[in-house]
């Protein structure tokens, strides 16, 4: 009997039961009711996958048989029904032959698939049912087909193998026939050992195992540990692969307790194991043998050892093993190894040049890292060689005071800092008599905490020797080196002669032979040196210093030429007395240059006495050395400058006073004035001097000239003044009546004629009421030619030619000026704004008397009037809101028509002017400020509209 068949007649009565009713629907009668006899037969036998159709009382049999048997039942099945006549079988056909009859599950992380082949689909279903209650959340992938061939216990097989799944992580099972191989991963330790077990009982009758391995469950993180106990124990824990590697395991923990009868095995299988865990295991146990107790665990590949050492020898071996011999694949995760305790607990530091040496103990790695960082700051230490070692039995707060001891080699080279328990020594060479000083004395050298055990330093042998002494104030400081306490002694008295004395004198070797003596002159010298001070570094001397009389500098200057001491170098900077002010002044007049003040150097007056003899110059030095010179003043260069100078002045004179030079001189040939300031000028800014004050003079020129030229209402100004107090007064005088500018090219020269800004004032006045004109001014007598602007202007310009007094012959050469074009009113209001812009008619203060610098001004505005056709212009007065109403009226009204007089003089028709004033009523700026009045104050021009 096939017993797989259980798996597929489950379901039977359904499937009879809706065959017969679809019979039933579809045909009546006898036909009806023998097919549905049928199909429930065929059900009753175990046969479902077996349809029947019937025409009249024959039989038609359909479907897929799982073999020939029961195809041959179901024919059997047929027949026994009563009332059918015949069956039909030709339209069943078989599944196809499977051989072998192979069934495949595969049980992943994320997934089950089914492959291979199965009888029916009521076997598929039961199948899939089975599976479902083992996958979990993973994803059921059906890839199983239909054949025949399968064993008769294939039901009780598949049943067997889906209860073994229930407890694999993952799995591979194939049945092959009856034979079942499996390999899978138990999903915990209660999974693997149950599987064990069933796979090791009985098995459903006839199957047989094939090729099994169920590995024990994969742990995540892989944990296993050995502890050593300090009664030797060994307990071992955690999780182990197989077997073969507890045994290993085992091995290795009985050889390090003595025997396996003092180790406790607590260890579990596991997958998940790193690559090489045996060895590591052994490892991780063999590190315990340096150890009294302790505990090595690997987690994953990751080793930790925990523990205290046995000895100082035991320590080293295990911190190497751990640091340089890990097996490949394995990381050291912690490494917390206790020490041996060492006593006496000793800390050496030892320096030799740019390398320090570390040795003795530290209690830990954290000390070692901060004392070799401590070791570094060591001023000079370049390198450092560690070789400290681990050890328990430090004192309290050794890190602190090891770290001070180091300090203590600072300035020391060689030096040794040691300390045993609580003594501490200190040995070496100081390296500077600072240093030796300060490492001499023990309450500021030995730690607190520590007791001082030895202090050797020896001081340090200078070179160069260096001993000074300086002048500061009212005293003397003395700094460097002496040999002894009576060379102290002698140096200090000395110096006293000068005033208190400050020693910072410091007792060392090598002081060269001429030593007392160098110092004792040199002290000498500087007494009479303002801020002297005098340095000795071996057998080099230099002084430095002011001398405060002439007396002085004389007996120093003498000491450096003689050398009286012997020194092989001497380097001195003495300066002669002070001058304050430092004046020099040089003087020629013809052949005579007389030198007279201060000069800074014994060359630079040298270099000048020969430059102005070899010229054959009569020179008279009056001159004396003196410090106090401007600095950045080349005062080598100035033989040149006089020399220069005197191929273009004479007389003149160089006054040098600080960093400030003046020149006076009066030029050699006419014309000449502004190329020799020049040639000064750049002389003394090549000098140094920032600041220089040139003043060369023409000489006097004959005929005394002065031109003036002019161009509408500009003019230009060439010729010759007095000085610059002249010129500047009449370029003033120009300026007032020529408002678009004045150009000057005056020359200032001697010899002016009395009178001289009289009469130049006179023809400017004359020239600025043309259009265009020429003023010459040759000794006293004048020449000017030119355009007047109206007939009527002639006689009044040459009436104050007349005036002028002092003037010699006056030479009148004018005439009349075109009137233009004729202009309309807007354009006459246009020229009249365009004159009245820049000038304004100026009167006597609080009159309307007009002024004379605005006659020039008024000549224009005539002329303009003139071209405005017959136009009549209005000539309106305007005053400030300074004083009362009716006073600013009237003096409106007088100034307007004192401006309409001055018109009608010209040769303007009276009947073209009309006067008007308007007081303060029409102001164009505010009268609270003066430049508001200042515009209120105003002459205006319109022509009048009808």
């Amino acid at each position: 009997m096939c017993r797989w068949r259980r798996w597929i007649i489950p379901g039977a009565v359904a499937v009879v039961a809706l065959t017969a009713l679809a019979l039933l629907l579809r045909a009546g009668g006898i036909e009806g009711d023998l097919t549905q006899r049928t199909v429930e037969t065929l059900a009753r036998d175990g046969l479902p996958w077996a349809s029947a159709s019937l025409d009249g009382r024959n039989v038609t049999l359909q479907g897929t048989a799982p073999s020939e048997t029961d195809r041959d039942l179901a024919i059997a099945s047929a027949n026994r029904v009563w009332g059918n006549h015949r069956v039909d079988a030709g339209s069943i056909s078989l599944l196809p032959l499977a051989d072998p009859y192979q069934i495949s599950i595969n049980v992943s992380e994320g997934a089950v698939t089914l492959s291979g082949t199965l009888p029916g689909a009521e076997a598929q279903t039961r199948l899939l049912d089975a599976v479902r209650t083992v996958a979990g959340n993973r994803e059921i992938v059906d890839q199983t087909t239909l054949a025949r061939g399968a064993p008769a216990e294939l039901g009780s097989y598949l049943g067997f193998l889906t209860d073994r799944l229930d407890g694999l992580a993952t799995a591979e099972a194939v049945l092959n026939g009856t034979e079942l191989s499996l390999r899978g991963l138990a999903a915990s330790q209660e999974s693997y050992n149950s599987e064990i077990a069933a796979l090791s009982g009985d098995l459903p009758d006839g199957m047989t195992l094939g090729e099994t391995e169920i590995l024990p469950p994969l742990m995540r993180p892989y944990l296993w540990s050995a502890t050593r106990g300090d009664d030797g124990r060994v307990v071992l824990e955690g999780n182990v692969p197989t077997e073969t590697a507890r045994q290993d395991v085992l091995a290795a923990a009985a050889t390090l307790a003595g025997g396996m009868d003092r180790v406790e095995d607590r260890m579990m299988l596991a997958s998940g194991a790193p690559d090489g865990f045996a060895g590591s295991a052994a490892f991780a146990i063999g590190q315990l043998a340096g150890l009294l107790d302790g505990t090595a665990s690997l987690e994953d590949s990751e080793l930790s050892v925990v523990g205290r050492a046995r000895d100082r020898a035991s320590f080293d071996a295990v911190t190497s093993a751990l640091t340089r011999g890990l097996p490949a694949g394995v990381t050291l995760a912690l490494q917390d190894i206790r020490p041996a305790v060492e006593s006496p607990y000793t800390f050496t530091a030892r320096r030799e040049g740019t390398a320090l040496t570390l040795t003795g103990f530290v209690p830990d790695d954290d000390a070692r890292a901060a004392l070799t960082a401590a070791a570094g700051g060591v001023a000079g230490v370049e390198n450092i060689i560690d070789e400290l070692r681990v050890a328990d039995g430090a004192p309290e707060g050794f890190q602190t005071l090891a770290t001070q001891a180091l300090g203590r080699l600072a300035g020391l080279d060689p030096g040794e800092a040691a300390l045993s328990d609580l003594a501490f020594s200190l040995t070496g060479t100081a390296m500077t008599p600072e240093d030796y000083a300060a490492r001499s004395d023990a309450g500021a050298v030995v730690p607190q905490g520590l007791d001082l055990a030895t202090l050797q330093i020896a001081p340090p042998a200078i070179d160069p020797y260096v001993t000074e002494a300086m002048r500061e104030g009212e005293g003397v400081i003395l700094r460097g080196f002496v040999p002894s306490e009576e060379a102290r002694a002698a140096l200090v008295a000395a110096a006293e002669v000068m005033g208190p004395v400050r020693d910072e004198l410091q007792l060392a070797t090598g002081a060269p032979d001429i030593h007392a003596d160098t110092t004792q002159a040199a002290m000498a010298v500087i007494a009479g040196l303002e801020g002297g001070r005098f340095s000795l570094s071996n057998e080099t001397l230099t002084i430095e210093g002011q001398a405060g009389d002439d007396a002085a500098y004389e007996a120093a200057t003498a000491f450096v030429d003689e050398n009286p001491v012997g020194v092989a170098v001497i380097s001195a900077t003495i300066l002669p007395p002070l001058a304050d002010p430092f004046v020099l002044t040089i003087n020629r007049e013809g052949q005579a240059v007389t030198v007279s003040g201060h000069m800074p150097s014994e060359l630079a007056r040298a270099l000048l006495l020969e430059t102005l003899t070899g010229e054959a110059f009569e020179v008279t030095d009056e001159s004396r050395l003196a410090s106090g010179a401007a600095e950045g003043i080349t005062f080598d260069a100035l033989g040149p400058l006089v020399l220069a100078l005197a191929g273009k002045a004479d007389p003149f004179s160089i006054v040098i006073d600080g960093a400030t030079a003046t020149v006076r001189g009066m030029a050699l040939e006419q014309g000449s004035r502004t190329e020799t300031e020049a040639l000064a000028t750049d002389a003394l800014t090549e000098i140094g001097f920032d600041a220089a004050d040139v003043v060369i003079t023409e000489g006097v020129p004959s005929p005394y000239t002065l031109e003036a030229s002019a161009r509408g209402e500009a003019v230009r100004l060439g010729g010759y003044v007095p000085d610059q107090e002249t010129a500047d007064s009449i370029l003033t005088f120009a300026r007032d009546r020529f408002s678009r500018g004045v150009s000057d090219e005056l020359t200032i020269a001697e010899g002016a004629p009395q009178g001289f800004s009289g009469l130049v004032e006179a023809g400017l006045q004359a020239l600025s009421r043309l259009s265009s004109g020429e003023l010459t001014l040759s000794d006293t007598d004048m020449t000017l030619a030119g355009e007047a602007f109206l007939p009527g202007n002639i006689p009044s310009i040459n009436e104050g030619l007349g005036a002028a007094g002092g003037l010699g012959s006056i030479t009148a050469d004018l005439s009349v000026a075109d009137a233009g074009p004729q202009r309309s009113a807007t354009e006459c209001d246009l020229y009249f704004a365009q004159l009245l812009a820049g000038n304004a008619i100026r009167f006597q203060s609080g009159s309307a008397a007009i002024e004379a610098t605005s006659y020039g001004l008024l000549d224009r505005l005539a002329h303009t009037v003139l071209t405005c056709g017959g136009a009549q212009v209005e000539v309106s007065g305007h005053t400030d809101a300074t004083g009362g109403d009716a006073a600013n009226q009237r003096l409106s009204e007088a100034r307007a028509q004192a401006v309409v007089d001055y018109l009608v003089s010209a040769g303007i028709p009276a009947d073209r002017l009309a006067a008007e004033g308007y007081g303060e009523t029409d102001p164009v700026a505010s009268n609270d400020t003066e430049e508001g009045r200042a515009r209120n104050r105003r002459i205006e021009f319109n022509v009048i509209r009808n």
